[in-house]
C-alpha cells in the first residue's frame, strides 16, 4: 500500500505514532501477520476495511509508515523468516500468528535485524510488549 496521503486529520493521529517508535531516525519495520486475504482471491486488491479485520492493528502500521517508518508483512513462514527480518530495526508479531511460528523463531529473526526489537500486539488487549529488545530501558532503543 502507498502511504497515505498528507492530512490534518491524519497530521493529529499521526502524534500518537511517534510515541511508538520516533520519526527522528527512519527505521525498518516488519510485520508477521496474516497477509494472505486468500479468501477474495489474488487479482482483487482488498479494501481497508478487510485488511484491517484481518490485521486489527493495521491502522498502527499505516500510522508508523506516514510519520515516514518502512513498513512491510509477511506471514512469518519458516523458509521466509531470516529474509523477512533481514535489515529490521523492529518486529511486530501478531499474537494470532505467534502460534504457528516454529521453535526458535526469536532467535533465527533476531539474527538478521539491524536492532533486535521483537514485539507482540497482543489482539485480546490491543497492547505491544516487548519480547525482545535492545537495551534496559522502558523504552524501544536501536544500535544502529
Amino acid at each position: 500500500m502507498p502511504r497515505l496521503p498528507q492530512s490534518a486529520e491524519f497530521d493529529a493521529l499521526a502524534k500518537n505514532m511517534e510515541r511508538v517508535i520516533s520519526s527522528a531516525v527512519k527505521r525498518n519495520i516488519a510485520v508477521i501477520a496474516d497477509a494472505s486475504f486468500a479468501e477474495i482471491g489474488q487479482s482483487v486488491v482488498p479494501s481497508l476495511a478487510h485488511v484491517n479485520k484481518t490485521v486489527p492493528f493495521f491502522g498502527m502500521l499505516a500510522g508508523l509508515s506516514y510519520i515516514g517508518h518502512c513498513v512491510w508483512m509477511f506471514e512469518g513462514h519458516p523458509s521466509a523468516l531470516a529474509a523477512g527480518c533481514r535489515d529490521a530495526d523492529v518486529l511486530i508479531v501478531d499474537s494470532a500468528m505467534a502460534q504457528f511460528l516454529t521453535a526458535g523463531w526469536q532467535d533465527t529473526a533476531a539474527g538478521t535485524m539491524r536492532n533486535p526489537n521483537i514485539l507482540l500486539h497482543d489482539r485480546q488487549t490491543f497492547k505491544l510488549r516487548a519480547l525482545r529488545k535492545v537495551g534496559a530501558g522502558a523504552n524501544l532503543e536501536f544500535q544502529h
